[in-house]
């Protein structure tokens, strides 16, 4: 009896350390993600850059989509709230894509847990609404022209996986067009001023 006691503490104990493992995939920063990556591809550089490329916009889309939502609890101006509704949206289904990828590839993704970019979303948030809608625009405008710059060097790298490639191609016109849309509200705030 005491035999089956014990026996069963060490099953339970292990489904805990089991269940914990995958909860750590879910709840991992971009720090561990690429160290997971780097572990499992290591033997193959190319996919290892692959999952590279998909942590690194993971990341950024995670904060994009934060910043979104602050911009629409916070700003009053119509203009900015309609754009990161559009931001929320666009980029939440470009990170169901790409979770939809790593997770048929065994990458890792970072959770989203904000850390990374908590002290830009209490700067953001502390400033006034005018300085927010301002800063908030230029902030995104930088953003997304890194983005493009990044998706725009893996569509055209031969090395980056087909299936990365079409959700890059899918999301590269969405992006620029989030460029047009912020460009020409960073004009219209400046024209509120004058």
């Amino acid at each position: 009896m005491k035999l089956i006691k014990q026996a069963s503490s060490y099953l339970l104990l292990g489904a805990i350390v089991f269940a914990s493992c995958n909860n750590a995939n879910e709840n991992e920063s971009k720090t561990l993600a690429e160290d997971r990556n780097e572990e499992k591809f290591s033997d193959n550089k190319n996919a290892e850059r692959n999952a590279q490329f998909l942590v690194d916009v993971t990341a950024s889309n995670q904060e994009e989509i934060q910043l979104a939502r602050l911009a629409q609890q916070k700003s009053r101006n119509n203009e900015v709230v309609e754009i990161a509704k559009t931001l929320e949206n666009d980029h939440t289904a470009m990170g169901n894509e790409i979770k939809a990828i790593a997770t048929a590839k065994s990458i890792s993704l970072p959770s989203d847990d904000n850390q990374s970019y908590q002290d830009k979303l209490n700067k953001m948030n502390e400033k006034n609404e005018a300085d927010f809608n301002k800063d908030w625009v230029n902030e995104m405008i930088d953003m997304h022209k890194a983005k493009i710059n990044k998706l725009e060097s893996a569509s055209d790298n031969e090395n980056i996986d087909p299936e990365i490639r079409a959700v890059v191609n899918n999301a590269l016109p969405k992006v620029k067009m989030h460029l047009e849309m912020l460009q020409q509200c960073q004009d219209n705030l400046k024209n509120q001023k004058r």
